[in-house]
Protein backbone atom coordinates (compact mmCIF):
# COMPACT_ATOMS: atom_id res chain seq x y z
CA UNK A 1 0.00 0.00 0.00
CA UNK A 2 1.14 3.57 -0.69
CA UNK A 3 1.66 6.19 1.95
CA UNK A 4 -1.26 8.34 3.00
CA UNK A 5 -0.84 11.98 3.98
CA UNK A 6 -1.25 10.86 7.60
CA UNK A 7 1.92 8.74 7.28
CA UNK A 8 4.01 11.75 6.23
CA UNK A 9 5.88 13.27 9.12
CA UNK A 10 8.37 15.18 7.00
CA UNK A 11 8.01 16.63 3.51
CA UNK A 12 10.96 14.52 2.36
CA UNK A 13 9.09 11.28 3.10
CA UNK A 14 6.15 12.03 0.77
CA UNK A 15 6.63 12.71 -2.92
CA UNK A 16 4.91 15.87 -4.14
CA UNK A 17 4.62 17.55 -0.74
CA UNK A 18 7.86 19.55 -1.13
CA UNK A 19 6.59 21.05 -4.39
CA UNK A 20 3.52 22.44 -2.64
CA UNK A 21 5.00 23.47 0.71
CA UNK A 22 7.99 25.18 -0.87
CA UNK A 23 5.57 27.72 -2.39
CA UNK A 24 3.72 28.41 0.90
CA UNK A 25 4.44 31.70 2.69
CA UNK A 26 2.91 34.04 5.25
CA UNK A 27 2.51 37.76 4.73
CA UNK A 28 0.31 40.69 5.73
CA UNK A 29 -3.06 41.07 4.02
CA UNK A 30 -3.63 43.86 1.54
CA UNK A 31 -6.77 45.17 -0.15
CA UNK A 32 -5.47 43.61 -3.37
CA UNK A 33 -6.19 40.19 -1.78
CA UNK A 34 -9.96 40.73 -2.06
CA UNK A 35 -10.44 38.54 -5.14
CA UNK A 36 -8.36 35.71 -3.65
CA UNK A 37 -10.24 35.96 -0.37
CA UNK A 38 -13.58 35.82 -2.25
CA UNK A 39 -12.72 32.27 -3.33
CA UNK A 40 -12.80 30.95 0.22
CA UNK A 41 -14.79 33.58 2.14
CA UNK A 42 -17.82 32.78 -0.03
CA UNK A 43 -17.50 29.01 0.51
CA UNK A 44 -19.98 27.84 3.17
CA UNK A 45 -17.93 24.67 3.62
CA UNK A 46 -15.03 26.84 4.78
CA UNK A 47 -16.90 29.53 6.70
CA UNK A 48 -18.98 27.11 8.78
CA UNK A 49 -15.86 26.74 10.93
CA UNK A 50 -15.30 30.51 11.23
CA UNK A 51 -16.64 33.15 13.59
CA UNK A 52 -17.76 35.25 10.63
CA UNK A 53 -20.54 34.72 8.14
CA UNK A 54 -20.16 33.64 4.54
CA UNK A 55 -19.70 36.66 2.32
CA UNK A 56 -21.56 37.11 -0.94
CA UNK A 57 -20.31 40.44 -2.27
CA UNK A 58 -16.81 41.71 -3.00
CA UNK A 59 -17.58 44.95 -1.13
CA UNK A 60 -18.21 42.89 2.03
CA UNK A 61 -14.85 41.19 1.63
CA UNK A 62 -13.04 44.51 1.11
CA UNK A 63 -14.65 45.86 4.29
CA UNK A 64 -13.72 42.65 6.14
CA UNK A 65 -10.10 43.01 5.04
CA UNK A 66 -10.05 46.63 6.24
CA UNK A 67 -11.69 45.90 9.60
CA UNK A 68 -10.28 42.50 10.54
CA UNK A 69 -7.56 41.19 8.26
CA UNK A 70 -5.10 44.09 8.30
CA UNK A 71 -3.96 43.44 11.85
CA UNK A 72 -0.57 42.87 13.53
CA UNK A 73 -1.47 39.29 14.51
CA UNK A 74 -3.10 38.24 11.21
CA UNK A 75 -1.27 36.82 8.21
CA UNK A 76 -2.34 35.58 4.80
CA UNK A 77 -1.41 31.97 4.07
CA UNK A 78 -0.19 32.18 0.48
CA UNK A 79 0.52 29.67 -2.24
CA UNK A 80 2.72 31.27 -4.90
CA UNK A 81 1.78 34.64 -3.31
CA UNK A 82 -1.99 34.03 -3.74
CA UNK A 83 -3.93 34.30 -0.45
CA UNK A 84 -5.44 30.84 0.10
CA UNK A 85 -6.18 31.29 3.80
CA UNK A 86 -5.32 33.12 6.97
CA UNK A 87 -3.72 32.47 10.33
CA UNK A 88 -4.13 34.64 13.41
CA UNK A 89 -3.34 34.94 17.08
CA UNK A 90 -6.08 36.24 19.38
CA UNK A 91 -5.08 37.09 22.93
CA UNK A 92 -7.39 36.19 25.79
CA UNK A 93 -8.34 38.55 28.60
CA UNK A 94 -9.10 38.38 32.31
CA UNK A 95 -7.72 35.36 34.15
CA UNK A 96 -6.68 33.85 30.82
CA UNK A 97 -4.73 36.90 29.63
CA UNK A 98 -1.52 34.84 29.64
CA UNK A 99 -3.02 32.60 26.93
CA UNK A 100 -3.89 33.08 23.28
CA UNK A 101 -5.83 31.29 20.58
CA UNK A 102 -4.24 30.33 17.27
CA UNK A 103 -6.79 30.16 14.48
CA UNK A 104 -6.62 29.47 10.80
CA UNK A 105 -8.84 29.23 7.76
CA UNK A 106 -7.85 27.61 4.49
CA UNK A 107 -9.53 27.37 1.08
CA UNK A 108 -11.14 23.93 0.84
CA UNK A 109 -9.21 22.93 -2.29
CA UNK A 110 -6.04 23.02 -0.14
CA UNK A 111 -7.41 20.89 2.72
CA UNK A 112 -5.58 17.66 3.45
CA UNK A 113 -2.30 18.77 1.89
CA UNK A 114 -0.31 19.40 5.08
CA UNK A 115 -0.44 23.19 4.84
CA UNK A 116 -2.10 24.01 8.15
Amino acid sequence: MGKSRMDCFSPDSCPGVNELTSKISLRHFDLSDADDLMLWATDEGVTRFCRWDTYTFREQVVEFIKSSMIHPYMRAICFANQAIGAISVTFNSGNDRCRAELGYVLASRYWGRGIA
